[in-house]
């Protein structure tokens, strides 16, 4: 009767040994695995408001999950795979922020450049400079207003990689 009870707690000493040693050794491959994602978000030239989510790494993104939001509103939505960009028929994900899609980014606060609008100002001589100086600071400050409208939406990308680990990026666009 004792040898059957330490013969069973043998095997039992085994069983778990062995599924501890198949835990550690599915972990380690885990650790271990090549999965190149990247995710690059960028505006719809057509559409205010709408974003296409790419991957733009090597491998294949599994139970992606990507929420956007602004200081108006969240959106998610939920893709069982994501190809990356290099294979011909990738994958896009795309969502739509609704009160940005009605009314536009938000202001920004960026003070304008002092002075007349170039389109203001008459070419005079030894005045050529002064309009193109003036030219000049309008584009920066039109630059300086569509990057920090940008920047009012921030995006985050859950996912799975092949053998099952979990990642997670944060973006800002802009």
């Amino acid at each position: 009767m004792v040898n059957a009870i330490l013969i069973l707690l043998g095997v039992l000493t085994l069983a778990a040994a062995s599924i501890a040693s198949w835990y550690a050794f599915s972990a380690d491959r885990r650790q271990s695995e090549r999965a190149y994602v990247d995710w690059q978000v960028t505006p719809d030239e057509d559409k205010v408001g709408r974003f296409d989510v790419y991957n733009v790494g090597k491998d294949t993104a599994f139970d992606v999950v990507v929420e956007i939001w602004d200081a108006h509103d969240q959106v998610e939505a939920k893709a069982d795979k994501v190809d990356p960009l290099v294979v011909s028929n990738a994958d896009i994900i795309t969502l739509e922020l609704p009160t940005r899609a009605k009314s536009g980014p938000d202001e920004t606060g960026t003070p304008k450049p002092t002075g007349p609008h170039p389109s203001e100002m008459h070419e005079q001589i030894h005045h050529g400079r002064m309009i193109k100086l003036a030219e000049q600071s309008w584009n920066n400050y039109n630059e300086i207003v569509r990057r920090e409208q940008g920047r009012q939406v921030h995006l985050r990308v859950t996912w799975r990689s092949k053998r099952g680990s979990w990642r997670t990026q944060d973006l800002r666009t802009g």
